[in-house]
């Protein structure tokens, strides 16, 4: 039940990439920009690490804390380093997603001013087209 959906998922991933490889090449002979080979990050898998890894660390912590026996004569300790790596966790999950937001937000930035600059017209120099006058 495992092996046999997994084989089909590693053909088709297979036979994926091979046709947008040779989409890519095919635009490379035609003169035309290949698109990108793929969407890389987006704003999902940002948001799933800012949020997903704190909302897990912080569950974590809440469970061991809740199934701890107060009894125990570590209990201080062992729920002082939980949630010292619950927010340790947090805060690095936090500030990766930051920092590949910001990343993401410049790549797209980039990107737009090179297909503007690309687009844009260049400017107008009278001098450049007056070929008559310049003859006599």
């Amino acid at each position: 039940m495992i092996l046999v959906p997994t084989i089909m998922i590693m053909a088709f991933r297979m036979k994926k990439r091979e046709w947008q490889h040779k989409e890519r090449l095919r635009a490379l002979e035609l003169g035309i920009p290949a698109g990108g080979v793929g969407q890389g990050l987006g704003g999902g898998t940002v948001t799933a690490i800012g949020a997903g890894f704190p909302a897990a660390s912080v569950l974590g912590a809440l469970m061991v804390t809740v199934n701890l026996a107060e009894s125990n004569p570590d209990y201080i300790p062992i729920i002082a380093i939980t949630w010292g790596c619950a927010f340790l966790i947090s805060t690095v999950a936090l500030i990766s997603s930051l920092v590949l937001g910001v990343m993401i937000l410049r790549g797209q930035r980039s990107e737009e001013s090179r297909d503007a600059f690309a687009t844009a017209k260049g400017p107008y120099e009278p001098d450049a087209y007056d070929v008559v006058s310049s003859r006599g």
